[in-house]
């Protein structure tokens, strides 16, 4: 049976990510030294995790989901749940975790809520800025409680376009291929390391677009979600996200296709 939306019942969601990412901060480090950072290595791109990775994820889920055991989850660390509840957390602990190896201060929690398969609350926590970024299906975006809107750069040759690259050699190769083109066209190109982060700061409008393939459901989830509420123009096809200013949508996605 779905689950009737309100307002109320997705400003609580909005709340619950919040809290969640916030709480789980808690549990970073705060060394600026290294050692404590120990990484190993998974799949077969050698994709970089710590130890802090899955325990953040095992307590979001606990803050998450200790009030009711029938809410699904899927974590990148955790795997997949579906419960019976209707609500669905999708959660991402770490997103940009080479950056946070590497003391790189660009990195975030992600979490989101779906309900009966639509993301309708997300927030995302940039614990190097203290910086919270929050939006609710059809309530807007906001970050630290102040509304947020996408850039309104109105060409294509004015933008600052962010993207990020596969671990994949064979991806990486087509994704410089597009960059190539792509340099010519835009004032300049940025490569922060989290698409949760580019997300927010398209939703905030410190970009104009974003780009980006080869990505997790829980890369892009809260963030797709805080852009699009903001006002930016966001696709998701699979793996495969754009997100960019209103009047500069369409020349991308022609140029990235």
């Amino acid at each position: 049976m779905e689950t009737r939306l309100t307002k109320e019942i997705i400003t609580s969601l909005v709340t619950r990510c919040a809290t969640a990412a916030r709480e789980a901060a808690r549990y970073l480090p705060s060394t600026t030294s290294q050692e404590y950072l120990i990484a190993a290595s998974k799949g077969p791109y050698r994709e970089e995790v710590t130890i802090y990775d899955k325990e953040l994820e095992e307590k979001i889920l606990q803050n998450l989901i200790l009030s009711d055991k029938d809410d699904g989850y899927l974590g990148e660390e955790t795997g997949h749940y579906n419960g019976s509840s209707g609500i669905k957390w999708i959660i991402d602990p770490i997103d940009g975790t080479s950056n946070f190896i590497r003391l790189i201060p660009a990195y975030a929690i992600s979490i989101a809520a779906e309900v009966d398969g639509k993301v309708v609350a997300g927030a995302i926590y940039d614990p190097s800025h203290r910086d919270i970024f929050t939006a609710g299906l059809g309530l807007g975006a906001r970050c630290n409680g102040y509304k947020i809107k996408s850039s309104n750069t109105f060409n294509l040759s004015d933008a600052i376009v962010s993207t990020g690259f596969s671990k994949n050699p064979e991806v990486r190769r087509k994704q410089a291929k597009i960059i190539s083109r792509l340099l010519t066209e835009v004032r300049d190109i940025r490569s922060c390391g989290s698409a949760a982060l580019d997300l927010c700061w398209l939703a905030a409008g410190r970009l104009d677009a974003y780009y980006e393939h080869d990505l997790g459901y829980w890369d892009l989830a809260a963030g797709s979600l805080i852009a699009s509420e903001a006002g930016a123009d966001i696709l998701v096809q699979g793996n495969f996200v754009i997100g960019a200013a209103p009047a500069i949508s369409q020349k991308l996605n022609i140029l990235l296709k």
